[in-house]
């Protein structure tokens, strides 16, 4: 059927953006990493509320229709979480690890 021609090149259009937004986390996630290696060579906290409560409000803002800025908020507010997590294991591990002679 054409329709189900239609869907399924609406669908690997969807797959193919899909694999755009990984790329993309996995590349937010390597700069996360490297500033969560400043904030323990400055021994500064990993939470940092102001700035990600201020980070949700913007990019909720500009969330473009139709997207709506609480699905947008509430999508960044858990990849806020998993880079936390990233940061406080990297640091974690980086404080378990001898001291380089």
């Amino acid at each position: 059927m054409i329709e189900d021609q239609e869907i399924d090149e609406l669908r690997r259009q969807i797959d193919a953006i899909d694999l755009q937004l990984l790329t993309l986390l996995a590349k937010r996630h390597e700069v996360v990493l490297a500033v969560g290696e400043r904030k323990r060579l400055q021994n500064l906290p990993v939470y940092d509320p102001k700035r990600e409560a201020a980070q949700l409000e913007r990019l909720g803002a500009l969330a473009p229709p139709p997207v709506d800025g609480e699905t947008i908020r509430a999508v960044f507010s858990a990849i806020m979480q998993e880079s936390r997590r990233l940061q406080e294991q990297h640091i974690r591990r980086a404080s378990e690890r001898p001291p380089e002679p």
